[in-house]
């Protein structure tokens, strides 16, 4: 277990002493479910299953710590959370007694402390409330991987409910550093808002010929090479992006009197996250989706205003290019693609797209994927199949959004 799960039992146990007695009662937890919004199968299921965990002093105590890392410890949980106890609804690594939404209760145990914390910042509880409600869609994505009904999204829900990401409209932002690395620099002759960009790899990346990083689908590439990125008084060196996301093996020079540098690998930037349709969500239209860059880029500057982002990053298989070849130029997925400056990813799989397309959950990912008995019974998955039959490798792809 991680040092954070038991190095801090006996904090979260002597905490435990001076919690109020309501903790877990039925009224908190829906009052937190009617607040935020939540379906009334979601807000039963919780019910039911905290009336089991209360019933149990080892669950209760279990479910104490658990809340008490979460919203009172102050510590960083990533990376230790993913190996944190979890319900067994997968073929195996699960804790079998675990009620199937024993994490959404502790969630939902912190919920006001999630309200209170954004209505400081200024954040509107509308906000806060369409943000939690995000446990619903994750609730019903659980039920058509598995087959059953329950809750495995504790990673990213952590991150809802710790009020680093928002729900903006259509898509999710969450504050972070340049997770998609590479630099960006800007022509300062071309104007101050609309000047070309140019996004140079990281110095010591390993690449493959076909400029995507050494270590991509799984394997490492026999052969690679290793990006340069330098700057002197008076220039910038580096190897430039093409257009399709892939990285250029020469070395190119930018003069600091024509290029200015607008973005590093280790910026502040707003990570930017697509949630499925389903029931949930309406189409990725341009239109939806350029309505919620532009409510956040003076929402964040509001309400986080230390956290001074330079651009937008995001990683998806949406952004794996390959799909431009196969897909109407007018596709909401080709369009979405068109608002970033593509980048290839380090391990870049095809995981997310077998998950996002087949539903299959990266925890039970197989070794090697049956293509031949994939499902074609949509135009998109026709796609995804035929073009891994004929060789093909899909990963997930990077994008960025300077701003500036």
């Amino acid at each position: 277990m991680p040092e954070i799960w038991t190095a801090t039992w006996e904090q979260s146990a002597r905490a435990r002493e001076d919690a109020a007695a309501g903790w877990l009662g039925d009224g908190s937890l829906g009052t937190a479910c009617s607040e935020i919004g939540l379906l009334p199968e979601t807000t039963e299921s919780c019910l039911s299953d905290a009336q089991a965990i209360r019933s149990s002093p080892a669950l209760l105590a279990l479910a104490w710590h658990c809340y008490w890392i979460v919203f009172h410890s102050g510590r960083d949980l990533l990376p230790s959370i993913d190996i944190w106890p979890m319900p067994n609804l997968l073929s195996g690594g699960a804790t079998p007694r675990l009620p199937a939404f024993f994490h959404a209760v502790v969630l939902l145990s912190g919920a006001e402390l999630v309200f209170e914390k954004n209505r400081a910042r200024g954040v509107p509880d509308a906000v806060t409330s369409r943000t939690l409600r995000d446990m619903d869609l994750w609730i019903h994505e659980c039920r058509l991987r598995t087959g059953r009904p329950g809750f495995l999204e504790l990673c990213w829900l952590v991150y809802h409910f710790s009020g680093r990401l928002f729900e903006l409209g259509r898509l999710h932002f969450d504050m972070r550093e340049n997770d998609v690395g590479f630099h960006a620099l800007r022509h300062v002759a071309a104007g101050a808002k609309y000047g070309s960009i140019v996004i140079l790899a990281e110095h010591g990346g390993r690449f493959r010929d076909d400029g995507q990083f050494a270590d991509a689908d799984r394997r490492q590439a026999e052969a690679s090479w290793t990006a340069d990125f330098s700057e002197d008084a008076e220039s910038f060196r580096g190897c430039p992006v093409r257009p399709d996301g892939s990285v250029m093996r020469a070395v190119d020079s930018y003069p600091k009197s024509q290029w200015q540098q607008i973005m590093s690998p280790r910026s502040p930037v707003l990570g930017v996250h697509i949630p499925s349709a389903g029931p949930f969500h309406g189409p990725m239209s341009p239109e939806a989706c350029e309505e919620s860059f532009r409510e956040a880029v003076p929402f964040f500057r509001a309400h986080f205003p230390e956290h001074r982002f330079r651009g937008f990053t995001c990683k998806s298989w949406l952004l794996d290019r390959q799909l431009a070849r196969y897909l109407p130029a007018s596709s909401n997925i080709v369009l979405f693609q068109r608002r970033f400056h593509l980048a290839p990813l380090q391990a870049a799989t095809d995981a997310q797209t077998l998950e996002r397309i087949f539903g299959i959950d990266a925890r039970d990912l197989p070794a090697v994927f049956d293509w031949a008995g994939a499902p074609q019974d949509t135009s998109l998955r026709k796609i995804i199949v035929r073009h891994a039959m004929a060789g093909g490798r899909w990963r997930i792809g990077g994008g960025i959004i300077p701003v500036y």
